[in-house]
């Protein structure tokens, strides 16, 4: 495991030390550790909705759509 060194303003320190304090997180580096997961998983996301938007606009133009026949279909 590597280790990272930052500086943070003596406010920043105190809100994450605060949360911390009420969160459940053993210490700041827990938070950090998560805030990061967080962001990861945040980007992975983005970039597969990313990615069917991107397919969406390939797949051509839109059809028309009609809301009453497509209920009567899955009636069925």
């Amino acid at each position: 495991m590597q280790t990272l060194k930052i500086t943070l303003s003596d406010q920043l320190l105190e809100w994450l030390d605060g949360q911390v304090r009420v969160g459940d997180y053993a210490d700041t580096d827990d938070y950090i550790s998560g805030l990061i997961e967080q962001e990861r998983e945040r980007l992975a996301k983005r970039d597969a909705l990313q990615g069917l938007v991107a397919e969406g606009f390939s797949s051509g133009p839109a059809e028309t759509f009609d809301h009453q026949q497509f209920l009567n279909d899955i009636k069925k």
